[in-house]
């Protein structure tokens, strides 16, 4: 059991954290802070209620970005995919380090991380922008995740992230994230915008009418257009990091799919861009051009990047169509699933062309686009109920047992 014992002494109080380790070892720690101690003496006792060693408890001085460290350093030897690494990367050194890195791991408390939370999402400065909520969660996470390998290697005795009050979606003052469906109208309005920058204006549709990822379009390649079977093959992503290209494998296993081409148009058009390209009878060659530097025209020697496409093209190009400026590139994408959807084709197949790693995925996002006519199933009901064969139709009565 846990305790504390305040001490009277010439400089003052001071307070001494006494408890008992799981294996039985007598323990203390002294503190010139009441209100450190007490905190103290909750975190030990929660540590001993759950049978964890306090052996290296409030001895390391390991910080959080010791911590870091070992978790990218974990992350490496498990071989992550560059541009997954890129994001962890990312994540730690613009949310965690600079507010925690120099912290002492044991010196985290619950009530100071949710404080964080949520200045993150409502700063108390009003010039400042607050992050989406999914952004914030995604901070903390990368925390959590730090204090849980500080935990394996022996470093921390309990986790400060467990069990926090962070804000929800339906929390007041926090708008979810939603996503921005356009018209088949509003999708043309926009390629034509980027008429004049080929071949973006085909690019923009092949994203709204297949449902591609930006870096799975910049992985295509000639021999992935089928026209004769009228099929995009996803088999590749390609994506810059840390100044270099990258060709990786798409973002899960079932991301490597055939996506069919439903819109005839569209087929054209490829018909055409292929029918023109320099390099058509290579089917390892590139599918787009990149943008000479200066002039800005295309050219094959380099390769298609879609962050020039987004910041110097589509958003203005969203202006000139006049489409809400907050339309993001992938927003196309979820364009295609509304599209299909709207269009009555079934959810596990929008599924399968979306890429998703399961239907759940689809469901969490797209269920309020689901069909809500049901003519077409409750037809078929009633008329199997009115085919039925009469002995199915039969109610067997139940037997109960004699009361005693």
């Amino acid at each position: 059991m846990a305790h504390l014992v305040e001490n009277l002494t010439s400089s003052g109080p001071t307070y001494t954290l006494r408890w008992r380790d799981v294996t039985g070892t007598h323990r203390q720690r002294t503190y010139r802070s009441r209100r450190t101690a007490q905190r103290e003496l909750a975190r030990v006792a929660t540590a001993v209620a759950d049978g964890q060693s306090t052996q290296h408890y409030r001895k390391t001085t390991r910080t959080v970005a010791d911590a870091v460290e070992e978790v990218l350093g974990a992350h490496r030897a498990r071989g992550l995919k560059p541009s997954t690494l890129l994001g962890y990367e990312q994540v730690y050194n613009a949310r965690i380090l600079p507010m925690w890195g120099a912290r002492r791991l044991n010196s985290l408390t619950a009530g100071e991380i949710e404080a964080w939370a949520r200045d993150l999402l409502n700063p108390p400065t009003p010039a400042s922008r607050g992050l989406t909520l999914s952004t914030v969660h995604k901070a903390v996470g990368a925390l959590n995740q730090a204090c849980r390998m500080a935990i394996r290697r022996g470093w921390l005795a309990t986790n400060p992230c467990a069990g926090l009050d962070l804000p929800s979606p339906t929390a007041a003052g926090v708008v979810p994230f939603q996503a921005v469906f356009l018209t088949p109208a509003q999708v043309e309005s926009l390629a034509t915008a980027l008429a004049d920058q080929p071949p973006y204006d085909l690019i923009i549709r092949v994203a709204a009418y297949t449902g591609l990822r930006a870096g799975e379009i910049a992985g295509l390649q000639v021999r992935d257009i089928n026209l004769l079977q009228k099929t995009i093959t996803v088999a590749r992503t390609a994506a810059r990091i840390k100044g270099e290209w990258v060709i990786g494998t798409p973002k899960s296993i079932r991301s490597r799919r055939t996506v069919p081409i439903l819109h005839a148009p569209l087929v054209e058009d490829l018909r055409v861009w292929l029918g023109g390209h320099p390099r058509r009878n290579d089917p390892t060659a590139p599918l787009w051009p990149g943008r000479s530097v200066g002039t800005g025209l295309p050219d094959w020697d380099r390769p298609y990047d879609p962050g020039v496409l987004y910041r110097r093209h589509y958003k203005p190009a969203l202006v000139t169509a006049g489409l809400p400026t907050e339309t993001r590139f992938h927003d196309l994408r979820h364009t295609f699933a509304s599209m299909l959807l709207a269009a009555g084709v079934e959810p596990l197949k929008v599924s399968r062309w979306s890429g998703h790693a399961s239907l759940a995925t689809t469901d969490k996002i797209y269920s309020h686009l689901y069909p809500s006519d049901h003519s077409k199933e409750a037809a078929a009901f009633a008329a199997y109920v009115a085919t039925a064969a009469p002995e199915a139709a039969t109610v067997t009565p139940l037997t109960r047992a004699a009361t005693p």
